[in-house]
């Protein structure tokens, strides 16, 4: 007997197409990955900043410490010449060029001037900080966002990494805050005493 031959399609074994559990499956693996991931991702994201913070104070760090010796072997002058006469004091210490000398007052150009002096070539961009006053410069809460919001104002105006200001007698370089509207808030700041040469890094 001869086979009969039909033309009917096989059958197919299961459906292309995901079903409702599967769907929810995936969802619900992909937030725990998210839950975990994020995170972690925004830990390193710290990490890699308080590292930056740190090689960048200790640049300048080095940098006041050598002029203070340029300062001796010179005879302790009153200026040092570098990128533009750099103002000593009678200690020895690198000074903003606009310091006062009678009211021991600091201008915030004149950090900026003082970061650019020590620093040259590889000194990352600084920027006076917009929008701040010693009044903003406390430590509680309600100051620190506004030093945030100063901080990621300067940043929409300006590229540069760090904004200084002169607050309390110190040169402070404050870490921009661009793109960290969605991280934790810390604000990081190198701070530098021309009265004693003294260099410290922070994160409130």
């Amino acid at each position: 007997m001869k086979p009969v031959i039909t033309n009917k399609a096989p059958e197919v074994c299961c459906s292309g197409g995901f079903s409702l559990m599967q769907i929810a499956l995936a969802l619900l693996v992909m937030s725990a990955l998210l839950v975990v991931v994020l995170p972690l991702y925004f830990s390193m994201v710290d990490e890699a900043r308080d590292a930056r913070l740190k090689a960048v104070k200790t640049g300048f760090h080095s940098a006041v410490l050598r002029s203070r010796e340029k300062w001796l072997v010179a005879g302790t002058p009153a200026y040092l010449e570098t990128y533009g006469d750099l103002v000593m004091s009678k200690a020895g210490w690198p000074q903003p060029a606009q310091r006062q000398v009678i009211s021991e007052t600091i201008s915030t150009s004149g950090c900026v001037q003082l970061w650019q002096q020590l620093l040259i070539d590889s000194a990352p961009q600084v920027s006076e900080l917009l929008m701040m006053d010693e009044s903003e410069a406390a430590e509680d809460a309600e100051a620190q966002n506004s030093l945030i919001e100063a901080l990621r104002a300067s940043a929409d105006n300006g590229s540069a990494e760090f904004y200084a200001i002169a607050e309390q007698g110190r040169c402070r370089y404050y870490m921009s805050h661009a793109g960290q509207q969605n991280l934790n808030g810390n604000i990081r700041l190198i701070e530098y005493d021309p009265n004693n040469g003294r260099v410290n890094w922070r994160i409130l």
